[in-house]
């Protein structure tokens, strides 16, 4: 607004040649969305990012001419995409996006030989993957667990036969990929509580209480509850007055759960999938008068070493 008053735009010349500048930006954005979608289909926030990138175009195109130019055309159609694909039952970006990775299923699944004449999943045993099948089950995994994580248990067993990912797995995929390979990393196990039932003794503690994630460096988050981070030092819970109450390095804690489990600390062949059998015990660590639940393990398998690379805490059960 006081560009007038001075009488020298000082970016005008940046502003009149803003639009051709970025067209090869624009065709990279556009290479690269394209490219993803093809891959791995359509979800929920890449249905949103193809509206902001179409919202984008319109804006650079139209300022190429320059009387055309608007702000509020890109304005009108933005917030027009956005509620169309937000609030109209058959078109709303949750359900495309379910959909589209339905359709990845279907398409992995034929290529696979995992569908009857009637397109249903023949529900048995998978034989053990091939190296060039590796990357098909676990895009088949990674649709599955999609649709499962935005649709109702009875839809999934209506469509596939099978409700829940556990019985995907243990039913269906092949006994060498374990659920870290099946999420797309050959080199780590990632184990999480999603979709699975953890059973836990707690009667010999006195007091359950569920965690939080601190995500700040500025203290507790506002409602009365423990709370715990985790960083290069380790695993730290909280008081809910943001006294420090546990402390553990990382490489300690894992060398726990894997000696409780009896799985050495040199990895092989065999070390995924037994961390993916054992999962019950993984997520449970006891330590003096403290009980913690896990709701998710990374190990990352590097050569001869085991990494605890990634965790997440869910409930504290204290003895005292």
């Amino acid at each position: 607004a006081y560009l007038p008053l001075t009488g020298k735009r000082v970016m005008e010349w940046f502003y009149d040649r803003f639009p051709p500048i970025s067209l090869p930006a624009l065709a990279m954005f556009w290479i690269g969305v394209f490219r993803r979608v093809g891959e791995y289909g359509l979800t929920e926030g890449r249905i949103y990012l193809l509206i902001c990138g179409a919202a984008m175009t319109f804006t650079v195109l139209m300022f190429l001419v320059p009387r055309q130019a608007a702000y509020r055309w890109p304005v009108l159609g933005g917030a027009l995409l956005f509620s169309l694909f937000a609030f109209f039952p058959g078109i709303t970006a949750s359900e495309l996006a379910v959909d589209s990775q339905q359709k990845r299923f279907d398409a992995v699944a034929a290529r696979l030989g995992m569908l009857d004449v009637e397109g249903r999943l023949i529900l048995e045993k998978r034989p053990e993957a091939t190296e060039a099948q590796q990357e098909d089950y676990s895009a088949l995994y990674d649709a599955y667990e999609y649709v499962y994580r935005h649709s109702d248990s009875m839809d999934m067993e209506a469509r596939y036969g099978i409700p829940d990912i556990d019985r995907l797995t243990d039913e269906v995929m092949p006994d060498n990929m374990p659920r870290g390979q099946l999420y797309g990393n050959g080199n780590s196990v990632y184990l999480t509580d999603f979709g699975r039932r953890l059973d836990v003794d707690i009667r010999k503690y006195a007091s359950l209480h569920s965690l939080r994630h601190d995500y700040s460096d500025d203290g507790p988050w506002q409602d009365p509850s423990y709370y715990y981070r985790t960083d290069s030092v380790g695993l730290t819970i909280f008081t809910p007055e943001g006294d420090t109450l546990f402390s553990r390095p990382l490489s300690l804690i894992l060398e726990r759960q894997l000696a409780k489990v009896g799985i050495g600390p040199v990895p092989d062949i065999s070390t995924a999938g037994e961390l993916e059998k054992r999962f019950g015990e993984m997520m449970f660590y006891e330590d003096g008068n403290f009980g913690i639940v896990f709701e998710s393990m990374e190990i990352s398998i590097d050569g001869a070493t085991l990494t605890l690379t990634g965790l997440g805490a869910k409930e504290l059960l204290l003895k005292e």
